[in-house]
């Protein structure tokens, strides 16, 4: 089958990261739970981890807690932090994001949902003006996991920095497909996916932040630390990772940014590449609109007059090619679009993928009959 889904989850496996995990899972034990000597291998092993994350996203000096999905590292910056009154959002962002904010509504907060510009861009002169003197949190995507489209997340992040405003950034669809620097652009909290554009496992996420930001736990349990006390210790990490580690999808990690790092240019150009190409001969499809420009994080988004992009993305998959139709778990930016009827079918590229896949997905989607 051609997978065109990377935005979902990479389908690509490196061969060191797929080493990694297999060489953890057969040499299981709890990272921090003992003195003996396998308990502190595996722990030695989330330490470099943590440590070649934080380097690789410019978050030498910062945290680096390991979750077991970018929701979850959402959830923990969102929830984790103390509320104040208001965060600013926008209309591009993943349930992920949206749903935490809606539980912190009821507790509260209020919101605001910035829409993008008419390229779809959220920038700076978009969110401007909904900043308020009790913003206390900006949020936002890097890149749209619908058109893939990219934020000016640099220079929103450097203003609301000036105005002293928490910056939160969703790394989903971005990280392995462009370079996230946490210091050069202002990012107090990252939110990371070990699956998608890092080529990692699935199961593990992690949350970076940096260093002096005050985030509580949204968890609580066993750390193997201070195991007298009844209540949650607050140093970090330990502090907001409670039970057992996922040592094995933790090294895989390590592994993936290893690998991801030597090649990231090469994959933003061929994603660049297909996409250019993808939306070229879409064009030439009667009855045809497409949502998205081309694109490092390999992500274009359509949808043909009269169809549902189920209905679409079930014709491919009969002729062997994997899409994804539906809403792609952001509502808002599909009604801001104008699809929440139809929905869009997203084709997302990822390593190993090539023009002679596009061409026949293409030949396919010529096939389509009303």
């Amino acid at each position: 089958m051609i997978y065109f889904d990377n935005a979902a989850t990479s389908r690509y496996m490196p061969y060191e990261v797929m080493n990694a995990y297999v060489k953890e899972c057969s040499r299981k034990s709890n990272a921090g739970r003992g003195g003996h000597s396998e308990s502190v291998r595996a722990g030695l092993i989330v330490y470099k981890a943590r440590e070649r994350i934080n380097r690789f996203f410019g978050n030498e000096k910062g945290e680096c807690i390991f979750t077991k999905n970018c929701t979850e590292a959402l959830n923990l910056a969102l929830l984790g932090i103390k509320l104040r009154g208001h965060i600013l959002t926008t209309a591009t962002e993943h349930n992920s994001v949206l749903r935490p904010l809606s539980a912190l509504k009821e507790r509260g907060v209020e919101v605001s949902y910035v829409t993008p510009d008419r390229e779809g861009r959220v920038t700076l002169e978009r969110i401007k003006p909904y900043i308020r003197s009790d913003t206390y949190m900006i949020a936002l995507n890097a890149r749209s996991n619908v058109t893939g489209e990219k934020s000016e997340y640099e220079r929103i992040f450097a203003y609301a920095t000036e105005k002293g405003i928490i910056t939160l950034l969703d790394g989903a669809q971005e990280a392995g497909h462009g370079r996230i620097n946490m210091n050069h652009s202002n990012v107090d909290l990252l939110a990371l996916a070990g699956h998608k554009g890092l080529y990692g496992v699935q199961g593990i996420g992690c949350l970076l932040f940096r260093r002096g930001l005050k985030i509580s736990p949204i968890l609580y349990g066993g750390t193997g630390s201070l195991s007298v006390e009844i209540v949650q210790p607050e140093d970090y990490p330990e502090g907001l990772e409670a039970g057992t580690q996922n040592v094995a999808g933790i090294a895989a990690l390590k592994a993936a940014v290893d690998w991801t790092d030597e090649r990231l240019e090469e994959i933003a150009e061929n994603n660049l590449r297909l996409t250019a190409s993808l939306i070229d001969g879409l064009r030439s499809i009667d009855g045809l609109r497409i949502y998205s420009s081309s694109n490092a994080a390999g992500i274009v988004s359509f949808i043909k007059e009269g169809f549902d992009s189920e209905r679409i993305a079930d014709h491919l998959n009969e002729y062997g090619v994997a899409v994804r139709g539906g809403l792609h778990c952001a509502p808002l930016i599909h009604r801001h679009l104008g699809t929440l009827s139809t929905g869009l079918v997203r084709v997302s590229f990822g390593y190993g993928n090539t023009l002679k896949e596009v061409k026949y997905t293409l030949n396919t989607l010529n096939e389509l009959e009303n």
